[in-house]
């Protein structure tokens, strides 16, 4: 079955898929997330996956080696993330960037401020504040370059603003 066949407008496509396909769309979705079954395991933790993450990577890497069969739930949530994840791409041509002298970036996004700091190794700290509270998110791990730092921010300022508004609802 083609990418276009299981993106396209007929709803049983999945449904038609083998194990074998199923695995293989698994891990183009994978692919596209860009992120490794650890970190991926940590942000379903995150949001409420009561399995520890450790279980949660070997569940992820069984599935994409075609150890056992791709649960319908998760190939659910990838396609969720995914399709976040082309939503927050589209969005990262709209943030001005500002590189400051001291070769911080920063941007105001979604009523964050974000700013990224300069490591060893080309490594990027991404630091959050949501502006009207002064909340700030949990520490980012440090991405390698800074498109790629640009991008795990966009991530965070998401993942920041759930946060933001659990809060503000109780919920967390």
């Amino acid at each position: 079955m083609t990418d276009e066949q299981i993106e396209g407008n007929d709803d049983d496509s999945l449904f038609s898929l083998t194990p074998e396909e199923r695995t293989e769309h698994f891990k183009k979705l994978l692919a596209e997330l860009d992120e490794p079954p650890t970190k991926l395991a940590q942000r379903l933790n995150g949001l409420g996956d009561f399995r520890s993450p450790a279980a949660i990577t070997r569940s992820i890497q069984r599935m994409a080696a075609g150890d056992t069969a791709v649960a319908g739930e998760m190939l659910v949530i990838l396609k969720l993330l995914v399709h976040q994840q082309r939503l927050r791409d589209r969005q990262q041509s709209n943030v001005e960037w500002k590189k400051q002298s001291n070769k911080v970036w920063s941007a105001t996004i979604d009523g964050f401020q974000v700013t990224l700091h300069p490591k060893t190794k080309d490594r990027w700290h991404i630091h959050l504040v949501f502006t009207e509270t002064g909340y700030s998110p949990a520490w980012q791990p440090w991405p390698t370059g800074i498109d790629a730092a640009k991008r795990k921010a966009l991530l965070c300022v998401a993942d920041g603003l759930l946060e933001v508004l659990d809060l503000e609802a109780k919920r967390l």
